[in-house]
């Protein structure tokens, strides 16, 4: 018996029931709505036990937070160097591209926790542009936290309607709207 052997060992059967559970998520939520996934119903379809669920995750929330952190980190190279309205654009594109997964994570309602993720998401893109604004000459209306809280609220509101509308409205076209309501407010 080698003790460092072990700890690799389940490392790895950590890093395996992690990786199963998100592509299980994935998987089901091309299926059905977040909503109606239940932690059993991962844990089966990962063929993963709960405990192993409980030792990678604090609640489903947390697994899809994982999950949407994956899609930012792959977002955040399309956004380098583009304007604020090409960023929306390209955002707006992803969640088409992926509109199954998007319309079962919000279809069925949006709480706190997911209230949560989207604005960690959206926070850090929303200060960087306040911030060049401002360097720009632009005065906001009150501190940038607050100002990137207004934007992310509405902008998150708006595009969960577009998700709900089944995908209604073009996403170049929500883009520009959405962008010439950001810039309208901060003339």
């Amino acid at each position: 018996y080698n003790k460092g052997e072990f700890t690799i060992m389940e490392n790895s059967k950590k890093c395996s029931a992690k990786d199963a559970l998100k592509a299980s998520l994935l998987d089901l939520l091309q299926k059905r709505s977040f909503a109606k996934i239940s932690v059993y119903d991962l844990c089966s379809h990962a063929s993963v036990s709960r405990s192993a669920f409980y030792a990678n995750f604090e609640d489903k929330y947390e697994l899809l937070a994982c999950c949407l952190k994956e899609r930012a980190e792959e977002f955040d190279y399309f956004m380098q160097k583009r304007s604020p309205q090409e960023a929306l654009f390209v955002l707006l594109e992803s969640i088409q591209k992926e509109s199954r997964f998007f319309y079962h994570v919000f279809s069925e309602g949006f709480n706190d926790k997911m209230g949560s993720i989207f604005y960690q998401f959206f926070h850090r893109y929303f200060m960087e542009w306040l911030k060049e604004e401002e360097r720009q000459g632009i005065v906001l209306p009150c501190p940038a936290e607050l100002v990137s809280s207004f934007y992310i609220g509405g902008l998150t509101l708006m595009t969960l309607q577009w998700i709900k509308s089944n995908y209604k409205l073009p996403s170049k076209e929500l883009a520009s709207c959405q962008y010439q309501l950001i810039r309208q407010i901060l003339r």
